[in-house]
């Protein structure tokens, strides 16, 4: 049993133990997961319309680009954490909060002002038209 274990990777074992390391192998396939999920998304949303996004697109892009990055910041704080900088880890995912709160109140100051804009351009030429 222990021959066909080194047959399928020898690179993942454990030192001294007869398991397969899962951990790392199942970071590899969030990664990777992530990335894949990240794309679609990004490229669903870039071909949505032949037209310019509208404000609540933007919006809901921007927070799932905010929500990609922290799933990447959380995932890299989660690798550290393993290859033993530990006490790194809870600043870095603290940090990874903090960066995550920011970007969603952005994405959301960001939309009103293109709200308001757009209501303050609409009233403008609706009183051109009447003149």
């Amino acid at each position: 049993m222990a021959d066909s274990l080194d047959a399928v990777n020898p690179s993942v074992r454990l030192a001294g133990n007869n398991r397969l390391c899962e951990g790392s192998n199942i970071v590899r396939q969030s990664l990777r997961i992530m990335a894949l999920a990240i794309a679609f998304v990004l490229m669903s949303i870039g071909s949505a319309g032949a037209g310019k996004l509208t404000v609540a697109q933007q919006c809901e892009k921007a927070k799932i680009k905010a929500d990609a990055e922290y799933a990447n910041c959380v995932a890299k704080a989660k690798i550290k954490g393993i290859t033993g900088e530990r006490k790194k880890k809870e600043e870095r995912l603290a940090k990874c909060e903090l960066k995550l709160t920011k970007r969603l109140q952005k994405a959301e100051d960001r939309a009103e002002r293109r709200r308001t804009l757009t209501l303050a351009l609409q009233g403008s030429s609706e009183q051109a038209a009447r003149m």
